[in-house]
């Protein structure tokens, strides 16, 4: 029986973020080599798809049924020296759908590549290139930790799932802007082994796209401090520094020109009128939001206490998010879909993937030892 000590040494060091590894441990072999070539071909296939279905739209947003059309007036705004966030005042905090209530890195970007492309239809053709390349990126992403494993089998899978199931397939189709926050978040989680400030700036930069994954600010928090080493206090402190350092700096000069109205947008989220793309019913009144805060606290102690691995932790905040929000949009739930096949990273490396002991040898009678 292991002693309680040897578990709870086992336990730190499966769920520790430090386990991710990125590099493979042997050279692959014809079975590596080709589920790399289905890997491509489900992207390029993927690729395809996108080309066929592709429209054009016209100079301006016509139906202004997608927040993409939103963050291009945004863009627009930005662009011609105008504060997107002044358009609402606490008296509009309820009942209007849509207003800028991202923090502003995108609409830096829609601004800026509104130069080369000034009209919409132009503009949206090349945000779906963009939008396809951080598609690409997650799939990479899912896969390749998962590769290095040897986990082949279910790295193809990860890409599979990502790459064709209907929530990805929605939000290429609408064009939203998850997939560069997905990714950055995606890409934070698996740089917090070896480069845990570098993890922090992408967290950071993924909350500066659209900040759904601050629910798991907590968590990062938790996870510097619960890293090997000393000085637990100043990894946490440089961990938040970090992550707020760009969605500051980008925030900044909204924050200055008009501070009521830039608060009043990233909290109209909070206190929106329900909502679904889902004729799904939620809980409501105060009891609705306060079993989200509640669920996500019990998740943080349970990650505290080090019995939810890295992965397993971050997907059961986000399924909780996606759960309990008054709001429910089909986007929302393409932010759990990476998270299902990384949830094999929080369990121990594969047997055959470490060394194997050399065999005892027999002793003077011909009797071989028995291992203790």
């Amino acid at each position: 029986m292991d002693h309680p000590s040897n578990v709870d040494s086992e336990l730190h060091r499966l769920q520790s973020p430090s386990d991710v590894s990125l590099h493979p441990a042997r050279r692959p072999g014809l079975a590596g080599f080709l589920v790399i070539a289905l890997a491509v071909a489900a992207i390029c296939l993927s690729a395809l798809q996108q080309i066929r279905h592709a429209t054009h739209a016209g100079d301006r947003p016509t139906l202004w049924a997608n927040d993409i059309d939103y963050i291009w007036l945004a863009g627009y705004r930005v662009r011609h020296g105008d504060n997107p966030y002044g358009v609402i005042h606490s008296s509009e905090m309820v009942g209007r759908d849509k207003r800028a209530d991202h923090l502003p890195l995108f609409y830096f970007v829609g601004a800026a590549t509104q130069v080369p492309f000034p009209r919409f239809g132009d503009w949206l053709l090349f945000w779906r290139v963009i939008c396809f390349t951080f598609h690409v990126g997650i799939a990479a992403l899912m896969f390749w930790p998962l590769y290095a494993r040897r986990q082949l089998a279910a790295a193809l899978f990860a890409v599979l799932f990502w790459t064709f199931g209907r929530w990805t397939l929605n939000v290429l189709a609408s064009a939203n802007i998850d997939f560069p926050a997905i990714f950055f978040l995606v890409l934070s989680m698996l740089l917090l082994r070896s480069r845990p400030k570098a993890g922090a700036l992408c967290f950071g930069t993924s909350l500066a796209v659209k900040q759904i994954g601050v629910f798991l600010a907590p968590l990062y928090l938790l996870w510097a401090w619960q890293s090997p080493g000393p000085r637990r206090a100043k990894r946490a402190v440089a961990a938040a520094v970090c992550t707020a350092i760009i969605p500051a700096i980008l925030s900044l000069p909204f924050f200055i020109a008009d501070p009521i109205s830039f608060v009043h947008s990233l909290a109209f989220p909070a206190f929106r009128a329900p909502a679904s793309h889902f004729d799904a019913p939620a809980l409501g009144g105060l009891g609705g939001r306060v079993m989200m805060p509640f669920l996500m606290v019990l998740i943080f102690i349970a990650a505290a206490r080090r019995r939810l691995g890295m992965f397993t932790s971050a997907l059961l905040t986000l399924a909780t998010f996606v759960d309990f929000n008054q709001v429910l949009w089909k986007q929302y739930m393409c932010w759990l879909v990476p998270l299902v096949p990384l949830l094999i990273l929080d369990r121990p490396a594969a047997d055959h993937d470490a060394p194997r002991p050399a065999a005892p040898l027999p002793d003077a009678h011909g009797m071989v030892p028995q291992s203790a």
